[in-house]
């Protein structure tokens, strides 16, 4: 098994354990490997996030988003941290990136979406998740409210 794809488990299992600060050590040694890999540094994202350590989750989904302009996961998390951190400019900004994939994604390219629904259930499974992720709609409906002014609105 190659360094990178033992690095790979072992960070998706210290994720699964919810050994957050684990995993953040495997993903950053997985980033030596891999070099600025956007699903990596969404990773390391969750995870100070879950941490509570919003300040340090920023810099690694800016570096997501600067990797692949159109990650998602990245965007979505940008719009989070910088609404909960009162930046609601910069938050409005992500969200409305965000929205424009997710509405280019329903209004056309199914297959582009089915592949990364495949591949987003994969890497979901590996962490012991089920099914389709229960938040895209809800995260959706967040965003909208966020770049309609509703400054009251908050992720349930």
């Amino acid at each position: 098994m190659s360094n990178k794809s033992q690095l790979e488990r072992r960070a998706a299992r210290a994720f699964g354990l919810k050994d957050y600060e684990r995993a953040i050590g495997d993903l950053s040694d997985l980033l030596d490997v891999v070099g600025e890999n956007p699903h990596t540094l969404h990773v390391l994202t969750i995870c100070h996030q879950r941490l509570g350590r919003q300040e340090q989750a920023i810099p690694f989904a800016e570096r997501g988003v600067h990797a692949d302009p159109t990650h998602l996961g990245c965007l979505q998390a940008l719009a989070e941290l910088y609404s909960a951190s009162g930046d609601d400019d910069s938050a409005r900004a992500y969200a409305k990136r965000a929205l424009e994939l997710i509405n280019a994604d329903e209004a056309g390219s199914e297959h582009r979406q089915g592949l990364i629904r495949r591949i987003a259930g994969v890497f979901r499974r590996s962490m012991g998740a089920r099914g389709p992720h229960p938040g895209d709609r809800q995260w959706a409906r967040w965003a909208r409210a966020l770049l309609d002014g509703d400054s009251g609105v908050g992720k349930e």
